[in-house]
């Protein structure tokens, strides 16, 4: 495997100038309007020019490859640890519906998928949908009252 230096055909320490010069003269060299070979491969070349000239004209990334190409152990330790798993955003109202409340009392069944979950429901499993039943008859209850407090004001309003 090449690496960007070579692809360029550059030295490791080749100022940005002449990484520049070395790009356009090799992209040049696989222009369709030059190119004496198939398309394929002069679009691969291209494409692997650009990566080069990508990586090695940007001091950022340039140093990092350098420390990847160089020393792969210390880059593997400068690198960023992973981040932790995402957090079910439906946890804290799950542990919620799972205690229960006054009116509708504790869904054990559903306490019991929660707590199987606590890190986070798979995708292909349909459990989350359990407990939904109490948000819905709250939902409806709250549709009540409200439908009943409008036709009692327009009762009171209209005075029949």
């Amino acid at each position: 495997m090449k690496t960007h230096y070579e692809v360029l055909g550059v030295g490791q320490g080749a100022p940005l100038e002449e990484i520049k010069s070395a790009y356009k003269a090799r992209i040049r060299e696989v222009h369709p309007d030059v190119f004496q070979g198939a398309a394929e491969e002069a679009t691969e070349r291209a494409i692997e020019l650009n990566g080069a000239y990508a990586v090695l004209s940007d001091p950022e990334k340039r140093a990092l490859y350098d420390r990847m190409l160089f020393s792969p152990a210390q880059a593997q330790l400068q690198q960023k640890p992973p981040s932790p798993p995402p957090q079910d955003p439906m946890r804290y109202w799950n542990e919620w519906v799972a205690q229960g409340d006054k009116w509708l009392g504790p869904d054990p069944e559903f306490a019991k998928e929660t707590q199987k979950h606590q890190v986070g429901p798979d995708v292909d499993d349909d459990s989350s949908l359990r407990g939904t039943g109490a948000v819905i008859l709250f939902v409806l209850g709250v549709i009540y009252v409200l439908g009943r407090f409008v036709f009692l004001a327009l009762k009171q309003f209209f005075g029949s």
